[in-house]
């Protein structure tokens, strides 16, 4: 699968041209920027829609919000579908590592309580996570990036 970087800015939705260099212009012009990745999805009829979000936090000042939505074959299979979330997230993460941007947080839309069926991916995502160098977050701890994603997800 090719990395879609088809991203679009909350609010007018316009199209994003370049997501490295729109990322490193707000990197560039926001001294207290922080950058969390995230991404939630939601079953419908008969298709998958996905949302990964890049959050440039600017600390006390507010936050902007770049996106990206796919609908895709309907994923029934619980487990694969939260996995997906993970790897769109990672993917988009990696991608703006390599180009030296540091992203605070990698948000996980996975639940700590054991009473929600996303908690069976939550262990192996953090692992992965963590394994690639970033700091994973997840419900109910900050996951700011997956609660923008879970909005556009319906």
């Amino acid at each position: 699968m090719t990395l879609d970087l088809k991203f679009r800015k909350l609010g007018n939705h316009s199209l994003i041209p370049n997501l490295a260099e729109y990322a490193k212009d707000q990197m560039a012009s926001h001294d207290d920027c922080k950058i969390y990745v995230g991404s939630d999805s939601q079953n419908n009829s008969n298709s998958t829609k996905l949302a990964t979000v890049v959050v440039f936090h600017y600390g006390n000042n507010g936050a902007h919000v770049a996106y990206r939505t796919l609908s895709l074959p309907k994923m029934n299979d619980e487990f694969s579908r939260l996995w997906f979330e993970v790897t769109s997230s990672m993917e988009i993460a990696q991608y703006l590592k390599e180009l030296g941007l540091k992203v605070s947080h990698v948000d996980l839309d996975l639940n700590e309580d054991e009473h929600f069926k996303s908690n069976a991916v939550l262990r192996s995502a953090v692992g992965y996570v963590e394994s690639m160098g970033f700091s994973p977050r997840w419900k109910p701890h900050n996951a700011d990036a997956c609660r923008v994603a879970d909005a556009l997800c319906r």
